[in-house]
């Protein structure tokens, strides 16, 4: 027996043409935004909860969310979450978010979280600086 298979040409081409130039075929794309796990999130990442965080994420909570000025990512870098942070990352969180100065990697120096720095570094390919004003004596505020 013989089989026969079908294929559209123009799809065929483009696909080619795709990976001439390098491009992902079938990349998985991000759920759309739903506000209403915001809150849900932030909790989630203030007290490192790893696979809630990534549930969240999937479902469509926004990986940017903030309260009072602290993004995920911040709340994440404070406290030294290394695998939550590499997950916003990896979700599309901006890192170059900045609070009075502070952005995420500056955060995580002042604590110590070398780990985390030096991913935020890697990924943004830029160097942690800790403002020279020490505006951030107190800690983050719950969300």
């Amino acid at each position: 027996r013989y089989g026969v298979t079908f294929f559209d040409p123009e799809t065929a081409l483009k696909e080619d043409a795709a990976v001439d130039s390098g491009e992902e075929l079938n990349e998985p794309t991000q759920p759309e935004i739903d506000p209403t796990l915001s809150m849900d999130l932030l909790r989630a990442v203030h007290g490192g909860k790893l696979e809630t965080v990534r549930d969240l994420l999937a479902r469509g909570a926004n990986p940017n969310a903030d309260f009072r000025g602290w993004t995920a990512l911040m709340y994440g870098a404070w406290f030294g979450h290394f695998d939550v942070v590499d997950s916003l990352l990896k979700s599309g969180a901006d890192a170059s978010v900045k609070l009075k100065g502070w952005d995420a990697a500056a955060l995580a120096k002042y604590n110590k979280h070398s780990d985390v720095v030096e991913l935020l570094e890697d990924f943004t390919g830029v160097r942690a600086v800790v403002p020279a004003v020490r505006s951030r004596s107190a800690g983050p505020p719950a969300p």
